[in-house]
């Protein structure tokens, strides 16, 4: 049973003031963890495989950014779930999380290239033990990414990609304006973020995104990363789409729409962050667009 541990002190969420990061020496001694041994660092979040009394576990402790961005909603989604197709949390602060480690291996490790059916069986079985009635304190779907597709202009996109911009905008606007059944769901459920355990697979790090259920298979087509060219074939697309509507219960089109609107957000994203257009995100972008799924904007 999840746990709560007390805020500590001092409080990196305090309002007035930003305090100083805690020690990692304190988040062990708050959660009663030892022996930690870094697992991975990324601008959002970093992790340590911990010893505790009940056995192996993994300290995540959210940096400034990961803060900022609200990873701590997806800690709220876990509670929620309780272990049921998700890791189970144990204890949580403020800006840090204990919970269970689950040995592996990922999804990404387990369907090389050509084993696509296993990956799909297993992304939309967990798709649908996880979905939730849509309840406030989550993310709006129309709000991801900082809402940063909507207020993108496509003519700032470099040529000749502004056209395939303005057409992912725009099926993106129309998405969410004919959307019919809103539901909470992991809103990141990629290769990575699902791994095996003794209680079979397991999601981690969840978005908590609340929206209509075909956008929850938008991340799988730029998956596996490092494999752009497996990725950006749209006949996978195709494949990829089929398998999840008929295992889901879904509208294909609607799914590979969410797809291209989702990749056309990372790109989005991306490029007003750093001015640069993702090399992987933009092969499978112009992927999508030979689909034709977009309409006329």
């Amino acid at each position: 049973m999840k746990k709560h541990v007390q805020p500590l002190t001092p409080n990196p969420l305090a309002s007035g003031c930003q305090a100083k990061k805690m020690t990692l020496n304190s988040y062990l001694k708050a959660f009663a963890a030892r022996n930690p041994a870094p697992l991975a660092q990324t601008p959002r979040a970093n992790l340590w495989r911990v010893d505790t009394e009940d056995g192996p576990a993994v300290l995540k402790v959210l940096t400034e950014r990961g803060l900022k961005v609200g990873d701590m909603i997806g800690t709220d989604l876990l509670g929620l779930w309780g272990g049921e197709g998700a890791v189970r949390p144990i204890a949580q602060a403020k800006d840090a999380l204990l919970m269970e480690w689950l040995q592996g291996p990922s999804l990404k490790d387990t369907t090389p290239y050509g084993r696509d059916e296993l990956a799909v069986e297993v992304i939309a079985e967990t798709a649908l033990k996880l979905r939730r009635p849509a309840t406030e304190g989550f993310i709006d779907l129309k709000d991801h990414f900082g809402g940063v597709l909507t207020k993108a202009e496509p003519s700032s996109f470099p040529e000749p990609y502004g056209n395939a911009f303005s057409r992912a905008k725009f099926l993106w606007h129309e998405l969410l304006k004919t959307t019919q059944e809103s539901c909470l769901m992991h809103g990141d459920l990629n290769y990575d973020n699902i791994l095996w355990s003794e209680r079979g697979w397991c999601a981690i790090d969840p978005k908590g995104i609340i929206g209509d259920p075909c956008y929850e298979f938008s991340v799988v087509f730029r998956n596996p990363i490092g494999e752009e060219e497996r990725a950006a074939k749209p006949e996978r697309m195709l494949t990829l789409a089929e398998g999840f509507a008929t295992r889901a219960g879904l509208d294909k089109t609607r799914i590979l729409q969410f797809g291209f609107a989702h990749v056309a957000m990372s790109l989005a994203y991306h490029f007003d962050r750093t001015g640069r257009l993702s090399e992987t995100d933009l092969a499978i972008f112009l992927a999508f667009d030979r689909l034709g799924l977009a309409g006329s904007p």
